[in-house]
This record gives C-alpha cells, structure tokens and sequence, in this order.
C-alpha cells in the first residue's frame, strides 16, 4: 500500500506541475505498469491467470491509460488489444514525424484507435520467454494459444479471459494454425537478430513438429535451406 501511494503521489506531482506550466492540456501522457504481478510477492492479478515471466494473462496484461485533453476525450475504454512498443510510433505520430523506412517499427501508432478511425490495431501479437523449449503465446484476435514443448493451450479470451478452459482439442485447427504462426515468428525474429540468416542451431527446435505432417516439415525444411 505504502508502493501504491508513492506511485500515485508521484504520478500527481507529474501531472500538477504539466497544469501549473499551462501545458498539461496540449501533453500527451501514456501511463502503464511493468508486466505482471510476481507470485514471489503474493501479487494479486485479479482474475487473470498466472504471474509475471509467464505468458498467461495475469503476465503479460497491464493497465493502460492514455491522455491528451486538447486531442481527444477521455473516460473512454478501448478494447482492442495494443502492446507497449506500440509507444514509440505514437509518438512519432503526434509529433508528425516521419517513422524510419531502412528499420521499421514493429508497434503501430495508437492515434487511429484513439480517435475511432479504426477498432483494428495488430493482426497477431507475439509473446516468448525465449530458448528451444521456452514458454510461448501467440495472440489473434480474442484466440490465444499457450505453448510450452510439445503442449499446446488454446483459450477464447473473450468467453474465457482467466484461461481456465483449454479448448485446443474441440479447436485443433486453430491451435495448429497458432503453432504455425508463432513458429514462423519466431524463426523470423532469429533470422533478424543474426544479420538475416537462420543459426543453425536453431531452425527443428522453434517448431512443433508434432503438430505438422510429413510434407508440411519438408516444405519448411526448403524454405530454410533458402
């Protein structure tokens, strides 16, 4: 409680200093937590399942508040999912400025959202704890598929946002489909860390091959080799 305090008077010295030099209305100011309360500290997430360093909710879903009085109303809640690197092209997008074309954002600008033009914001998000057998999500719309080895989750968040229903064997199609999508990430991911090429260490283990037919591991095995 005594944290809680220190953040929200913290936060009002930010914001009364913003009003005291008349620019508060003509800020925008992004607010939101670390990811995550940590089971080690009794943290409580609410309905959300899981801690921090894990990929199921209660690990990876934050407060959000976003404010620019001159720009848009408050009071509202958003639904659609967004992501913290969605941060820096936001920005960019109020200063108007130009994002880099040779090393581009993989966040998007929250503005569209934010002023209705849009309810659409990221296709998929990615989230993994890293290694060959580290723990992965993968995020499609209200679909989130749960992975870690050979096991592989499926929740609808929007029916179940606790994820206490793993629903992968009445939706087999969808959870490979998932696999699939964040294998495919991740491979991409490995290929940008290490100059474009693929280690070699690393291409069988990022896949679940156990979910992919024999002519399915051949055609990813030559588009490797490319």
């Amino acid at each position: 409680m005594a944290m809680l305090q220190h953040l929200d008077d913290g936060v009002g010295s930010v914001v009364n200093k913003l009003k005291q030099e008349n620019i508060w209305d003509n800020t925008l100011l992004i607010f939101l937590t670390d990811n995550g309360g940590a089971g080690a500290m009794e943290a409580n997430n609410g309905i959300l399942r899981g801690f921090k360093q894990m990929v199921y909710e209660g690990g990876i879903r934050t407060p959000w508040i976003v404010s620019w009085p001159n720009k848009f109303k408050g009071g509202r809640t958003i639904d659609t999912p967004v992501i913290s690197f969605d941060i820096l092209p936001t920005v960019f997008d109020a200063l108007d400025l130009k994002a880099p074309k040779k090393n581009p954002f993989d966040g998007k600008s929250l503005l569209p959202l934010i002023h209705g033009k849009t309810t659409k914001h990221h296709d998929v998000l990615h989230w993994d704890i890293g290694g060959p057998e580290g723990t992965w999500g993968v995020r499609q719309g209200e679909w989130k598929a749960w992975g870690e080895k050979n096991v592989v989750e499926l929740y609808n968040l929007k029916d179940d946002p606790s994820e206490k229903n793993n629903i992968a064997s009445k939706h087999p199609a969808k959870a490979k489909e998932l696999t699939q999508l964040h294998a495919e990430w991740k491979l991409e991911m490995l290929k940008s860390a290490n100059g474009g090429k693929l280690p070699k260490t690393a291409a069988p283990a990022d896949e679940d091959k156990t979910k992919l037919t024999k002519e399915e591991r051949a055609k990813r095995k030559a588009d490797r080799a490319q």
